[in-house]
């Protein structure tokens, strides 16, 4: 049996591998860094069962994304999580307004965030597998060939992951920090 996809659409790295860690024993993690990014997966298939997205992001925004997202009628029975450190009620409402199905503030606790995903996962109409019928036209964005430098810190990290992994962490709290890698 096919294991169900869910398409993880956060900015943060480090956020996103953390998740991933969280997440994968039970579904295969796809990340993308934005909206844009997202469309393009969705796009090229197999449909994710379900998708976590962040709000705040470059290029197009976790709400920007949605609603893209709900145009397609195939695409719009993906079911969405937000995570979002916007957890004010007029942002819920916006983001339920534009089709999401769960929207979860941070921090959060990781046993909480899990159990949301796998009811999310549960409750899709999705297919593991399942593809779009048709191809859009919207275009992938490129990417080059990793660097030395990208090599070495992918390898770094994945060894972070597994320590990380055997760590039983119960809470996971987020300060406003922001990273510039550029």
């Amino acid at each position: 049996m096919t294991r169900p996809t869910l398409l993880l659409v956060e900015d943060d790295d480090d956020l996103a591998r953390m998740i991933t860690i969280m997440l994968r024993k039970n579904v295969n993690v796809v990340h993308a860094r934005n909206g844009q990014e997202a469309l393009a997966v969705v796009q090229r298939g197999p449909l994710p069962t379900a998708i976590i997205t962040d709000r705040a992001m470059p290029t197009m925004d976790g709400i920007q994304f949605v609603k893209e997202l709900k145009k397609d009628p195939l695409f719009k029975r993906i079911p969405v999580m937000m995570l979002t450190a916007m957890g004010d009620t007029r942002s819920t409402v916006e983001g339920i307004n534009a089709g999401v199905k769960h929207y979860v503030a941070k921090p959060f606790r990781s046993g909480d965030l899990i159990s949301k995903v796998d009811k999310l996962i549960a409750n899709s109409p999705i297919a593991p597998d399942e593809f779009a019928t048709a191809p859009k036209a919207f275009k992938p964005p490129t990417q080059d060939a990793p660097s030395a430098f990208e090599e070495i810190s992918a390898e770094a990290l994945a060894n972070l992951d597994e320590q990380l992994l055997a760590l039983d962490l119960d809470m996971v709290e987020f300060e406003d920090i922001e990273v510039d890698f550029e």
